[in-house]
């Protein structure tokens, strides 16, 4: 690990420097978050799981807590 940390670390380094904002990407990342939130809320077991942690947690929920 030592002997490639300089070479990483510049390459990270370069990607920082170097990146640039891609809308078409954001917007695809938007809509596959907005489809899992839809799917998760028609899933009965996703449904399940909230009701169990409510339940446990009550309205302090850690999934829910940002």
């Amino acid at each position: 690990m030592n002997e490639n940390f300089t070479q990483a670390l510049e390459l990270l380094e370069h990607l920082l420097r170097n990146c640039k904002a891609d809308a078409a990407a954001l917007d695809g990342l938007k809509n596959r978050m907005q489809k899992a939130r839809a799917n998760s809320k028609a899933n009965k077991g996703a449904i399940m799981q909230g009701l169990v942690s409510q339940a446990t947690y009550g309205s302090k929920i850690p999934s829910t807590t940002i």
